[in-house]
């Protein structure tokens, strides 16, 4: 139940911004091929990128994500991550990051998000949306985040579109 609310949930928060580009981590190839298909079937382009790929195919993957910047071409790009690393110069400056499923490790998500901060003026930081459920351990593993990072993880508002 919570699976299908979330993928729900997802393709309605994907289809009600604009934006260019975004990023979706998920926690495991079920997932990946799920949220892949869904999106895919709205309209959007999806990238998967997962630890099984060869450098070659995830350096084709980050190709094919990488959009030119202000400029809008076509559908959203939404790259969906499962068990890789994704940092500066592969990815930058996204205006949505979701963690579709959280990070098993608190350390891990400071890199996950890393690409939706700007590093340069003028800019404006990107927004990250957490996926959280009552059950698996997401709201301790939420909390967690919390403290260790000295962050608040308010609650999505109603409307998106007023943040991005």
């Amino acid at each position: 139940m919570a699976r299908q609310w979330k993928l729900d949930a997802l393709s309605e928060l994907l289809e009600d911004v604009d934006v260019s580009q975004a990023i979706v981590y998920v926690g495991g190839m079920n997932a990946l091929e799920a949220v892949m298909y869904r999106l895919a079937g709205k309209g959007l382009e999806v990238v998967p990128l997962h630890g099984d790929m060869s450098q070659g195919q995830r350096v084709a993957a980050f190709q094919k994500f990488r959009v030119s910047h202000g400029q809008r071409q076509g559908p959203t790009k939404v790259l969906i991550v499962y068990d890789v690393p994704v940092k500066a110069p592969d990815v930058y400056q996204v205006p949505l990051v979701i963690n579709y499923d959280l990070p098993k490790a608190v350390e891990e998500y400071s890199p996950r998000v890393a690409p939706a901060m700007s590093n340069t003026r003028g800019t404006k930081d990107g927004v990250v949306v957490n996926f959280v459920t009552a059950t698996g351990g997401d709201v301790e593993m939420l909390r967690s985040i919390e403290c260790f990072y000295k962050i608040k993880c308010p609650e999505v508002p109603s409307s998106l579109r007023d943040v991005l």
